[in-house]
């Protein structure tokens, strides 16, 4: 927490502000796109200090975990772009097609703002290849490229009004990992079930502790920054923010729908491992009931309960 602490303060807190005074959108495309959940410390916290949340989507990849970590960022700190850096190293040979299917595939699943991977002044003749190709003049179909170029811009202009609804958050899985705790289960968990969901047509966003935390449980809904959340997602999380325990509790005494998936949580920040008031937090929210959901990996909560979220939705 310091140390995230201390470089949002002292790094991407001012270069977001320099941006913002001058109205430049900024983005940036790092080596873990939101895959490295611990980058910089916490990558949810960090990126939020980007007008413009992204990613590249390298080789026309459409990975719907890297577009909706940006986009999630994007709509819980309501940032109006989520930039797509296409398409790293797809090829000299990447035709029209390619990447007409490629930029509506990562329009649907999240990014509205879109700038090519290369525009190379020069390529040394041609033999010089870093990250090919260069979707600019040097493609044949540049001189034909303007009517997709400008279908884009309208798509972008449209995808960034509004504010994104879903039903569905699944916590961001940071501190199993920075505490050592079974992290890895608990990243692929998340991930894998963002896959499950997403290809049973159930979209959803990924939740930071932080915004958790500040959502106002209203019904049987999680609100926070015009989103709102009918079923919460905990990706076996063996540690967890003693804050998120709280409003776990708040949200399914509430009847909001709470799918736990694999390990419960046995530590938090506040007193670590073997802490009683967390034990009985746990105790009171993992008592079987009628809106909370146990299943044991990421596929069953599409395969088994797929029904009854939709029924509850």
């Amino acid at each position: 927490d310091v140390i995230v602490t201390l470089s949002e303060e002292n790094f991407f807190q001012p270069v977001y502000q320099w941006h913002q005074d001058r109205g430049l959108i900024f983005g940036c495309d790092h080596g873990g796109r939101g895959r490295d959940v611990a980058e910089f410390g916490d990558y949810f916290r960090t990126q939020r200090w980007n007008q413009g949340p992204g990613s590249d989507q390298p080789f026309l990849s459409k990975d719907i975990i890297k577009a909706k970590v940006a986009a999630s960022i994007s709509h819980l700190y309501e940032r109006p772009r989520v930039w797509l850096e296409g398409f790293h190293s797809s090829g000299w040979g990447t035709s029209s097609a390619d990447v007409t299917d490629a930029i509506f595939a990562n329009l649907v699943a999240g990014y509205n703002l879109l700038s090519f991977h290369g525009l190379y002044y020069s390529t040394k003749g041609g033999w010089w290849e870093w990250a090919p190709p260069d979707n600019h003049f040097r493609m044949p179909y540049w001189q034909q490229i303007d009517p997709l170029m400008n279908s884009v811009e309208r798509l972008s202009y449209l995808l960034s009004q509004g504010v994104h609804q879903c039903d569905v958050a699944v916590i961001y899985p940071v501190e199993p990992v920075i505490a050592g705790m079974e992290g890895n289960q608990s990243v692929n968990t998340a991930f894998k079930t963002g896959e499950e969901l997403y290809d049973n047509g159930i979209d959803f966003d990924f939740i930071d502790f932080e915004s958790l935390g500040r959502s106002v449980v209203t019904g049987k809904e999680l609100h926070v920054s015009g989103e709102k959340y009918k079923v919460l997602v905990i990706p076996s999380m063996k540690a967890i923010r003693f804050e998120s325990l709280q409003k776990i509790k708040e949200f399914k005494k509430a009847g909001g729908i709470v799918v736990n998936i694999g390990e419960l949580p046995e530590a938090t920040e506040k007193n670590g491992a073997n802490d009683p008031e967390v034990a009985k937090l746990v105790n009171n929210i993992f008592t079987k009931s009628q809106n909370l959901i146990q299943v044991t990996n990421a596929e069953s909560v599409v395969n088994l309960d797929l029904r009854f979220l939709e029924a509850s939705l």
